[in-house]
């Protein structure tokens, strides 16, 4: 094996450096040191002249083949004497697209697959497909800075840090009309607010209830002031942005982004439930409306569940060609065991109350947003 990086690479040459000595450890164990390498070019991100030297060089040797260090000149075909197809589009040729085998196949799993109950979901299938971490009590918080008016209507607004993971806080803010919280607010009941994408924002906007007093709205990783700018975009919904980057991540772990989040929800309400919280409305908002609704048939303080502008299923996401929901919110084979659906029906006790459901372009039907 060969690892090749560059000296300005935007991926942390360190980082490489660290997995080859790992590497290395492991393979003069196996009485295979000669077997590894690395080569760090001196330019910037991509597979340059040296790298691409480094690497005939390493499999020269092990294939014992005598050659020259130096790369000759390459000549480039042109672009008619390397084409797969006619005229260089596949699409042209009448074939199927990527979308039409997804459709397809989630009409097939969506007929096949039947509803499910509400103590399954609760107790095989969410935790399953989610891959929910274990919860073994109430998490650490610290308190923030109080800040001042900085979300109208409300005057107020007290910031939880909540330790959901080691090393991985949810923001808890509280907004308020009178009081700024040193502690957190006791009470029996609440109303905690799962937003789109930033608690403060939403309650800027109008977007989230003005009524209570106080208001408890969390972001979970990632979301509100939580937002990572690891590729430099301050735009959620970039298509190849942070969000995309964390969610890809965690699906190569086996760890889905959305369970993550929705595990935040359950640590935020184990945290108010130890504060002696016996019933909490929980409400989310596009994309929150789908860690709420999960988080809500999961955890027994949710007494009331509201979701605005959330996603009506699923399959609707796998009939049109292009959606706007985010990799993010999509774990694997999620289909194959259950979907939205399933969840609103094992709300009903709950007294589901669901506001303008999104389309797949995560508009609400017949208006753009």
């Amino acid at each position: 094996m060969l690892l090749l990086g560059q000296n300005n690479d935007y991926f942390d040459r360190r980082g490489l450096t660290k997995t080859y000595e790992d590497l290395k450890r492991l393979y003069k164990i196996m009485g295979a040191g000669e077997n590894i390498q690395l080569f760090i070019g001196p330019t910037d991100h991509g597979y340059s002249e040296h790298n691409r030297e480094a690497m005939v060089a390493f499999f020269n040797k092990h294939a014992d083949v005598r050659a020259g260090k130096k790369e000759c000149k390459i000549v480039t075909e042109p672009d008619e004497q390397v084409r797969a197809t006619p005229d260089g589009q596949v699409h042209k040729m009448g074939v199927k697209r990527v979308f039409d085998f997804t459709k397809a196949m989630a009409t097939e799993i969506n007929k096949a697959r039947k509803p499910v109950t509400a103590a399954k979901l609760k107790k095989k299938i969410l935790p399953k497909v989610l891959a929910l971490p274990d919860r073994a009590g109430p998490p650490h918080y610290r308190v923030l800075r109080q800040r001042g008016a900085d979300a109208k209507p409300y005057s107020r607004h007290s910031i939880f840090a909540v330790e959901t993971e080691p090393g991985i806080q949810a923001i808890l803010h509280v907004f308020s009309k009178d009081t700024g919280y040193f502690h957190f607010p006791k009470a029996k009941e609440a109303l905690l607010y799962v937003p789109h994408i930033s608690s403060q924002q939403d309650v800027i906007d109008g977007r989230a209830p003005d009524s209570a007093e106080p208001l408890f709205a969390v972001d979970v990783r990632g979301t509100g002031q939580t937002t990572a700018l690891t590729c430099g975009s301050s735009e959620f919904f970039a298509p190849y942005g942070t969000d995309y980057f964390y969610a890809s991540q965690a699906a190569m772990l086996g760890e889905p982004y959305l369970g993550r989040r929705v595990h935040d929800v359950l640590a935020t309400l184990d945290l108010m439930k130890s504060e002696g919280y016996q019933k909490v409305h929980l409400m989310g908002r596009g994309l929150g409306a789908i860690f709420a609704a999960m988080a809500a048939c999961l955890h027994p303080l949710v007494k009331r569940i509201t979701l605005k502008n959330g996603l009506q299923s699923y399959h609707e996401l796998t009939q049109v060609p292009v959606q706007s929901w985010p990799f993010s919110v999509m774990p694997h084979g999620l289909l194959r065991h259950f979907d939205l659906p399933d969840c609103y029906r094992a709300l009903k006790k709950k007294k589901l109350w669901i506001v303008d459901p999104w389309t797949s372009q995560m508009q609400v039907e017949g208006k753009c947003e």
